[in-house]
Protein backbone atom coordinates (compact mmCIF):
# COMPACT_ATOMS: atom_id res chain seq x y z
CA UNK A 1 0.00 0.00 0.00
CA UNK A 2 1.25 3.50 -0.85
CA UNK A 3 2.11 6.18 1.64
CA UNK A 4 -0.79 7.71 3.54
CA UNK A 5 -0.63 11.48 3.66
CA UNK A 6 -1.80 12.66 7.05
CA UNK A 7 -2.95 16.21 7.62
CA UNK A 8 -2.69 16.88 11.36
CA UNK A 9 -5.16 19.77 11.23
CA UNK A 10 -7.65 17.54 9.44
CA UNK A 11 -7.18 14.80 12.03
CA UNK A 12 -7.92 17.27 14.83
CA UNK A 13 -10.99 18.48 12.94
CA UNK A 14 -12.23 14.90 12.46
CA UNK A 15 -11.72 14.18 16.17
CA UNK A 16 -13.81 17.25 17.00
CA UNK A 17 -16.51 15.99 14.63
CA UNK A 18 -16.47 12.62 16.38
CA UNK A 19 -17.35 14.31 19.68
CA UNK A 20 -20.14 16.35 18.08
CA UNK A 21 -18.49 19.74 17.54
CA UNK A 22 -20.87 21.54 15.14
CA UNK A 23 -18.23 24.11 14.14
CA UNK A 24 -15.94 21.29 13.05
CA UNK A 25 -18.79 19.73 11.04
CA UNK A 26 -19.31 23.07 9.31
CA UNK A 27 -15.59 23.33 8.44
CA UNK A 28 -15.51 19.81 7.01
CA UNK A 29 -18.69 20.49 5.06
CA UNK A 30 -17.35 23.75 3.60
CA UNK A 31 -14.01 22.19 2.70
CA UNK A 32 -15.38 19.08 0.99
CA UNK A 33 -18.71 20.33 -0.37
CA UNK A 34 -17.45 21.26 -3.83
CA UNK A 35 -15.61 18.00 -4.67
CA UNK A 36 -18.52 15.86 -3.44
CA UNK A 37 -21.03 18.07 -5.28
CA UNK A 38 -19.16 17.73 -8.59
CA UNK A 39 -18.84 13.99 -8.05
CA UNK A 40 -22.62 13.76 -7.59
CA UNK A 41 -23.17 16.06 -10.56
CA UNK A 42 -21.13 13.73 -12.74
CA UNK A 43 -23.70 11.02 -12.06
CA UNK A 44 -26.96 12.93 -12.30
CA UNK A 45 -26.24 16.03 -14.47
CA UNK A 46 -28.87 18.05 -12.63
CA UNK A 47 -27.61 20.76 -10.30
CA UNK A 48 -30.63 20.55 -8.00
CA UNK A 49 -30.42 16.79 -7.71
CA UNK A 50 -26.64 16.97 -7.18
CA UNK A 51 -27.16 19.49 -4.36
CA UNK A 52 -29.72 17.22 -2.69
CA UNK A 53 -27.49 14.18 -3.06
CA UNK A 54 -24.50 16.09 -1.68
CA UNK A 55 -26.50 17.09 1.39
CA UNK A 56 -27.56 13.47 1.88
CA UNK A 57 -23.94 12.29 1.56
CA UNK A 58 -22.83 14.69 4.30
CA UNK A 59 -25.71 13.65 6.54
CA UNK A 60 -24.63 10.02 6.14
CA UNK A 61 -20.99 10.93 6.70
CA UNK A 62 -21.69 12.87 9.86
CA UNK A 63 -23.94 10.12 11.22
CA UNK A 64 -21.18 7.57 10.68
CA UNK A 65 -18.12 9.73 11.37
CA UNK A 66 -17.31 7.75 14.50
CA UNK A 67 -16.63 4.75 12.28
CA UNK A 68 -13.90 6.61 10.38
CA UNK A 69 -10.54 5.18 11.34
CA UNK A 70 -7.28 5.75 9.57
CA UNK A 71 -6.55 6.53 5.96
CA UNK A 72 -7.70 9.30 3.69
CA UNK A 73 -10.76 11.13 4.96
CA UNK A 74 -11.36 12.43 1.43
CA UNK A 75 -11.38 8.86 0.06
CA UNK A 76 -13.75 7.83 2.87
CA UNK A 77 -16.15 10.63 1.89
CA UNK A 78 -16.01 9.66 -1.80
CA UNK A 79 -16.75 6.06 -0.87
CA UNK A 80 -19.84 7.18 1.04
CA UNK A 81 -20.85 9.36 -1.93
CA UNK A 82 -20.35 6.55 -4.42
CA UNK A 83 -22.33 4.06 -2.34
CA UNK A 84 -25.13 6.59 -1.86
CA UNK A 85 -25.26 7.32 -5.59
CA UNK A 86 -25.41 3.61 -6.39
CA UNK A 87 -28.23 3.16 -3.87
CA UNK A 88 -30.14 6.11 -5.31
CA UNK A 89 -29.62 4.86 -8.86
CA UNK A 90 -31.03 1.48 -7.90
CA UNK A 91 -34.08 3.19 -6.38
CA UNK A 92 -34.68 5.52 -9.30
CA UNK A 93 -33.49 3.88 -12.50
CA UNK A 94 -34.29 6.38 -15.21
CA UNK A 95 -32.83 7.94 -18.33
CA UNK A 96 -30.69 11.02 -17.80
CA UNK A 97 -30.42 13.89 -20.24
CA UNK A 98 -27.60 16.41 -20.20
CA UNK A 99 -28.36 20.07 -20.64
CA UNK A 100 -25.45 22.35 -21.50
CA UNK A 101 -26.77 24.78 -18.84
CA UNK A 102 -26.70 22.09 -16.14
CA UNK A 103 -23.09 21.05 -16.69
CA UNK A 104 -20.70 22.96 -14.47
CA UNK A 105 -17.06 23.28 -15.42
CA UNK A 106 -15.09 21.54 -12.69
CA UNK A 107 -11.62 22.71 -11.81
CA UNK A 108 -8.82 20.61 -13.28
CA UNK A 109 -5.39 20.30 -11.77
CA UNK A 110 -2.29 19.85 -13.92
CA UNK A 111 -2.09 16.06 -14.21
CA UNK A 112 -0.92 13.56 -16.80
CA UNK A 113 -4.45 13.79 -18.15
CA UNK A 114 -3.90 17.43 -19.18
CA UNK A 115 -3.23 16.41 -22.81
CA UNK A 116 -6.73 14.98 -23.02
CA UNK A 117 -8.24 18.03 -21.34
CA UNK A 118 -6.34 20.37 -23.69
CA UNK A 119 -7.81 18.55 -26.68
CA UNK A 120 -11.39 18.69 -25.49
CA UNK A 121 -13.75 21.14 -23.82
CA UNK A 122 -15.48 20.22 -20.56
CA UNK A 123 -18.83 19.23 -22.00
CA UNK A 124 -17.19 17.05 -24.62
CA UNK A 125 -14.85 15.59 -22.02
CA UNK A 126 -17.80 14.64 -19.83
CA UNK A 127 -19.47 13.01 -22.85
CA UNK A 128 -16.31 11.03 -23.61
CA UNK A 129 -15.99 9.89 -19.98
CA UNK A 130 -19.70 8.99 -19.94
CA UNK A 131 -19.08 6.74 -22.95
CA UNK A 132 -16.43 4.67 -21.16
CA UNK A 133 -17.11 1.34 -19.47
CA UNK A 134 -18.40 1.95 -15.91
CA UNK A 135 -15.19 0.86 -14.19
CA UNK A 136 -13.12 3.27 -16.32
CA UNK A 137 -15.68 6.06 -16.00
CA UNK A 138 -15.54 6.16 -12.19
CA UNK A 139 -11.77 6.00 -12.01
CA UNK A 140 -11.28 8.63 -14.72
CA UNK A 141 -13.76 11.00 -13.11
CA UNK A 142 -12.06 10.74 -9.72
CA UNK A 143 -8.67 11.29 -11.33
CA UNK A 144 -9.63 14.06 -13.80
CA UNK A 145 -12.10 16.14 -11.86
CA UNK A 146 -11.31 15.37 -8.25
CA UNK A 147 -7.55 14.97 -8.47
CA UNK A 148 -7.51 11.91 -6.25
CA UNK A 149 -4.26 9.96 -6.02
CA UNK A 150 -4.24 6.30 -7.02
CA UNK A 151 -4.32 5.21 -3.37
CA UNK A 152 -7.34 7.40 -2.65
CA UNK A 153 -9.20 6.08 -5.69
CA UNK A 154 -8.37 2.57 -4.56
CA UNK A 155 -9.77 3.26 -1.12
CA UNK A 156 -12.87 5.09 -2.39
CA UNK A 157 -13.81 2.34 -4.86
CA UNK A 158 -12.60 -0.64 -2.86
CA UNK A 159 -10.30 -1.94 -5.58
CA UNK A 160 -6.53 -2.60 -5.58
CA UNK A 161 -4.15 0.22 -6.55
CA UNK A 162 -2.86 -1.92 -9.45
CA UNK A 163 -6.39 -2.14 -10.82
CA UNK A 164 -6.76 1.64 -10.52
CA UNK A 165 -3.55 2.12 -12.52
CA UNK A 166 -4.72 -0.35 -15.16
CA UNK A 167 -8.15 1.31 -15.47
CA UNK A 168 -6.56 4.76 -15.76
CA UNK A 169 -4.14 3.55 -18.42
CA UNK A 170 -6.89 1.87 -20.43
CA UNK A 171 -9.32 4.74 -19.86
CA UNK A 172 -6.77 7.29 -21.12
CA UNK A 173 -6.10 5.22 -24.25
CA UNK A 174 -9.81 4.87 -24.96
CA UNK A 175 -10.45 8.57 -24.35
CA UNK A 176 -7.62 9.68 -26.63
CA UNK A 177 -8.89 7.30 -29.29
CA UNK A 178 -12.42 8.70 -29.02
CA UNK A 179 -11.24 12.31 -29.02
CA UNK A 180 -9.09 11.69 -32.10
CA UNK A 181 -12.01 10.04 -33.90
CA UNK A 182 -14.33 12.93 -33.03
CA UNK A 183 -11.87 15.64 -34.09
CA UNK A 184 -11.24 13.96 -37.45
CA UNK A 185 -14.94 13.82 -38.34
Amino acid sequence: MGAVYINVEEQILIQKCKIGDEGAFREVFEHYYSPIYYFCLSYVRSRNEAEDLTQEVFIKAFKSIKSFGKGSFRAWLFKIARNHLIDEHRKHIRSITVSIDDVAEPAIEHTPESEIVARSDMVELLKVIDGLAPEYREVMYLRFFQGLRYEEISEALGIPVGTVKTYIHRGRKEMLKRINIETKQ
